[in-house]
Order: C-alpha cells, then structure tokens, then sequence
C-alpha cells in the first residue's frame, strides 16, 4: 500500500492528480526470528573439564577451570576459558555452542546473521538521513 500525499494530507485513495506525490510507507520495524534456535538435550552433550591457559600464571594453568563442549549428532565442538569459574564457564561454553549451531544449520536465518542485517540496515537509514 502506498500513501499518497497531497498539499500536507495523507489520504488512502486510488486517484492520483498531477500534484500528487507517491510516498512508500516506513518500513515495518525488522525484528529477529529465534523460533529456528535450535534446542540442546543434556545428553547430546559430551562434556570435559581441562586446564586452563593464558594469564593467571600457575593457578589457571593447573586447575580444571576450562570446559571443552562436543554436540556428538553434529560434531560441534566449543572450548571454553572466558573467565576462573569452572561454573561460568560451563554456561558461556553453552551459549556459544547454541549460537554455533544456529549458524551451521541455520545459515542467512541465524540470529547473529539477522543481527548483522539489522546493523547494517540501520546504518543505512542513519547514513540516508544525513
């Protein structure tokens, strides 16, 4: 549906006049779909603790603060030592295996594509208003 616009009046009517001007309605607002996120079962999990690595010195290198993460039906697989909890790591380890696995089999639809659609749409529309 377009808007016609004459003389500072929208109107919704088919008649156009020489001094009317066709205006494409704003876009609906893009809003992401994490309907196809897929969902992760414990027991298709495979789960290891392993030492640490990087800055901490001897501490991290010899506690079992890492968490390697293996989805066995796709073979994804996550490392993770983002933080010295065992715990936090083990549910960052998580989340960053479900995004894998949205993006694998997903693809276009993954949610951290639709993110970068969105990103660059709106800088588009930014870079136009200038």
């Amino acid at each position: 549906m377009f808007l016609i616009l004459r003389r500072g009046f929208v109107t919704h009517t088919s008649l156009l006049c020489s001094s009317e001007k066709i205006v494409a309605p704003p876009p609906l607002k893009m809003k992401i779909n994490k309907s196809k996120v897929p969902k992760i079962r414990e027991k298709d999990l495979e789960e290891k603790y392993i030492t640490g690595w990087g800055p901490g010195g001897q501490a991290v290198n010899k506690t079992l603060n890492a968490v390697y993460l293996r989805h066995v039906p796709s073979g994804v697989w996550i490392k993770c030592h983002e933080s010295r909890s065992l715990d936090r790591n083990r549910k960052t380890a998580r989340k960053m295996l479900i995004e894998k696995l949205d993006l694998k089999i997903n693809g276009e639809d993954s949610v951290q594509r639709q993110e970068e659609r969105l990103a660059s749409h709106k800088k588009n529309l930014k870079r136009e208003k200038n």
